[in-house]
C-alpha cells in the first residue's frame, strides 16, 4: 500500500483521497498536543464593563418579564429606548 506519511499533495482531490485512505487504514498521523490557552486575564476595565452590561441586561429582562404579548414587549422596549434619549436631549 502507498506510504501516507509523506507531505500531502497540493491537489485538493489527491488530498481528500489521501485523508480518506489514512482514516480507513488507521494510519492517522498524530498531531502534537495543542498548547494550553494563554489568554491574558481580563483587566479591571474589562471586568467592570462586563459587570455593567450584565446589570443592564438583568434590568431589561426584569422590565420585560410582565409583558403579555409581542406587541407589549415591543412597546416596553420603545419606551425604554425613548427614556434613554431624553436623558441626553
Amino acid at each position: 500500500m502507498k506510504d501516507l506519511t509523506r507531505a500531502s499533495p497540493t491537489d485538493a482531490l489527491s488530498t481528500l483521497v489521501n485523508l480518506t485512505a489514512s482514516a480507513l487504514t488507521g494510519k492517522v498521523s498524530a498531531r502534537p498536543p495543542a498548547a494550553p490557552s494563554t489568554s491574558p486575564r481580563p483587566t479591571l476595565l474589562d471586568r467592570l464593563d462586563r459587570w455593567l452590561w450584565t446589570a443592564r441586561q438583568r434590568d431589561l429582562e426584569q422590565a420585560l418579564t410582565n409583558a403579555t404579548d409581542v406587541g407589549d414587549v415591543e412597546a416596553r422596549l420603545r419606551a425604554r429606548e425613548r427614556a434613554l434619549l431624553q436623558r441626553y436631549y
